[in-house]
């Protein structure tokens, strides 16, 4: 992980859309791939579903433990305001989830 560490001090904009695509799709391999290419690893995504959420977010609420793993090792964050962020956006997809019932 060493040359994820260093590879961070080159951050690479498209990488880093990279490794939030490679996140969303549980596809650890991309991800180490595109942080060894410059990827931010506390980018946030901007499209779509997830907007506003980092690859460690992503992570967290898919419940992929090796990705987690990946991004705190490249010194990805994770604030008590993500957490928070994390926890609404479950309720409010059971409830969406609920009312197409």
């Amino acid at each position: 992980m060493e040359l994820i560490r260093e590879a961070r001090k080159r951050l690479h904009p498209i990488q880093s859309a990279h490794l939030l695509e490679a996140t969303v799709d549980n596809d650890t391999e991309h991800m180490k791939k595109a942080l060894r290419k410059g990827a931010n690893p506390d980018a946030r995504r901007q499209i779509n579903y997830y907007s506003g959420f980092t690859a460690m977010m992503i992570a967290r609420y898919k419940g992929n433990e090796e990705a987690e793993r990946i991004l705190r090792e490249a010194g990805a964050t994770l604030s008590l305001h993500d957490l928070a962020v994390i926890h609404n956006y479950e309720r409010l997809q059971s409830r969406l989830a609920t009312a197409r019932r």
